[in-house]
């Protein structure tokens, strides 16, 4: 009896801990325009993982908080065109190994242009830029979140 018990226990907090960082919206995905010629675009999107599923990941634009990124939701950023510094999660020793670090970190790596649109996908611990086509099949299943 103790092992059945063990055998079902063990999916539910499983279950559990793996939907504690899935967002709470309700907010469907829906495609936002450039707000002028002088705007920059950026989609950054968490898919479902398995690897750091429990934690919900800070988002630091240009070394400021700009939020917190939960599983199965994006955010958008209108940006001036430039060099900005985005950044995924924390560098606490206890999470090193459930966020992912940085997305772009440096000017040479991102380099916002005037009338462009970005997509960056989250998954697990890998962050990469996207093509429109290859993002919108997640993003258009996902929620919009505050980021609060």
């Amino acid at each position: 009896m103790r092992n059945g018990a063990k055998s079902w226990l063990l999916p539910i907090l499983f279950g559990f801990a793996a939907g504690c960082g899935s967002t709470n919206s309700t907010i469907a995905f829906h495609e936002e325009a450039l707000r002028g010629d002088a705007d920059a675009l950026v989609y950054l999107f968490r898919e479902s993982a398995m690897l750091g599923g429990a934690v919900s990941w800070n988002v630091y634009l240009d070394g400021q908080v700009a939020g917190v990124l939960k599983q199965g939701a994006y955010m958008t950023f209108h940006l001036t065109p430039g060099a900005h510094s985005l950044r995924v999660g924390d560098s606490s020793p206890d999470l090193v190994h459930l966020v992912a670090e940085a997305v772009a970190n440096n000017p040479e790596a991102f380099m916002a242009k005037a009338g462009q649109t970005y997509y960056i996908r989250c998954h697990g611990s890998e962050v990469a830029f996207l093509t429109r086509d290859q993002a919108m099949s997640s993003l258009s299943a996902m929620k919009y979140d505050t980021g609060r």
